[in-house]
């Protein structure tokens, strides 16, 4: 049985091979750590897979993308000091169709993946 645990740092490792290069490292470290909670909070719902996803913005921003057998597909994506809009930004799509998109700040992404898998 794979734990929690392990997901997150086989999610964390692949991000930080993704992200060489891309940002420096105490960025890289800071947001990691902010993206920690939204992890375990994706992995109590179990999902099928989490992998590093294309984050929605240009400046230094980690994602990842949780499946699950029934369609559902959850982006949770982090960036560093936007200039405008929100820092998080969690989305929720239902057999392809965008079902929920919801921004918020960094501290509130474990209870924003909640908020979108529990209404589904």
């Amino acid at each position: 049985m794979v734990t929690t645990t392990q997901v997150k740092l086989e999610l964390e490792q692949e991000l930080r091979l993704r992200s060489r290069g891309s940002m420096p490292m105490p960025v890289l470290d800071a947001l990691l750590d902010q993206l920690h909670p939204a992890v375990e909070a994706v992995a109590g719902y179990g999902p099928r897979g989490l992998k590093p996803a294309a984050a929605p913005w240009p400046e230094p921003a980690l994602a990842f993308e949780a499946t699950w057998p029934d369609t559902r597909t959850l982006t949770v994506a982090l960036r560093q000091c936007p200039r405008q809009g929100s820092q998080a930004q969690v989305t929720l799509y239902q057999s392809g169709k965008l079902a929920m998109a919801l921004g918020c700040q960094p501290e509130q992404l474990a209870s924003t993946v909640t908020l979108c898998l529990s209404r589904q």
